[in-house]
């Protein structure tokens, strides 16, 4: 957990197990209660023994003030919309310093998708928390190549129908970084056309296109396979905060009825039925970076976004 305390400001972690520490300065008020007793010293009220006393007495209470109230522990609930449960069936806080395979598998190791070759080595698990990568190195051929990270619970490890999947982001900027969270079905590769609550459909709860700017992100949805027919809407925003250095909570309630989409709480987009296709089949998680075009973030070596834990309620 020292990586995530060292981020700049307040840590918000949605979670009820994990904490992060956000310092008050309080030496302003030190240095009035410095000034006090010597005012009182300065004006005959008190010898200097008894000033110096009252001072360290002061000053240790402020001190134990610093590390009592002044450190604020704040232990996020996290915020589930009403009409879920309140226990997880899915929770990875990616502890230890590997993957879990029970949860994970490698999505399309060893292949090649737009300018990237996927491997398992631009994704790592420390401190508690995910790191996936895109970086450049030589092959073993010796070529300059882009390698990006992909992980999945696609082979079975967890699908499911509805609920609130959330995910913990934090977002590191580089230029032309593709990257997000996004929820899958096993058949929207060869999908009955028109039919996608039988097929299935493709929901980026999290997303930062290549094109993007520092602040932006996407939610969006997919339908009707990747060919032809696809079909899709997207909504597109800022969030000002989306850099600084924390974690940040993205959310989507799923039920048969409409898609909400969440961050840090605060609802950003709502789906009715009527406006998207809205899944009635089991659907898996998908976390991944990409690179669509030779961009500044595979020439500047590495860029990587960060998770911290994962949770899904019925």
């Amino acid at each position: 957990m020292n990586n995530l305390l060292n981020a700049a400001g307040p840590l918000a972690v949605s979670s009820d197990r994990r904490c992060a520490v956000a310092p008050c300065v309080q030496w302003p008020r030190i240095w009035l209660a410095a000034a006090k007793v010597l005012s009182e010293y300065m004006s005959g009220r008190g010898t200097i023994y008894r000033v110096m006393r009252q001072f360290s007495k002061r000053a240790a209470f402020l001190v134990l003030s610093v590390l009592v109230a002044g450190i604020s522990i704040r232990c996020m609930a996290a915020q589930v919309p009403s009409g879920f449960d309140s226990t997880p069936i899915f929770d990875e806080e990616f502890d230890g310093n590997s993957l879990n395979s029970a949860n994970w598998t490698y999505r399309g190791a060893g292949t090649v998708k737009h300018e990237c070759y996927i491997d398992s080595s631009a994704v790592a698990v420390a401190n508690g928390h995910l790191r996936i990568h895109i970086y450049t190195a030589k092959n073993s051929q010796g070529v300059q190549t882009n390698y990006c990270g992909a992980i999945t619970t696609q082979s079975g490890t967890f699908l499911h129908t509805y609920g609130y999947w959330e995910v913990n982001v934090r977002y590191h900027y580089q230029p032309g970084m593709h990257c997000g969270f996004w929820v899958d079905s096993p058949l929207i590769r060869s999908p009955i056309i028109n039919n996608p609550q039988q097929s299935g459909t493709e929901m980026d709860v999290f997303e930062h296109m290549e094109s993007a700017g520092r602040t932006e992100y996407d939610h969006a949805v997919w339908w009707n396979g990747y060919g032809a027919y696809a079909t899709g809407i997207a909504h597109e925003g800022k969030q000002s905060n989306l850099d600084d250095g924390n974690f940040h909570t993205f959310g989507l309630g799923w039920t048969p009825g409409s898609l909400t989409f969440y961050i840090d709480g605060v609802q950003t987009w709502h789906l009715p039925a009527s406006d998207a296709a809205i899944s009635n089949t089991p659907e898996y998680i998908i976390l991944d970076t990409e690179l669509t075009s030779s961009s500044v973030a595979h020439r500047e070596g590495t860029a990587h976004w960060g998770l911290l834990r994962i949770r899904i309620w019925k």
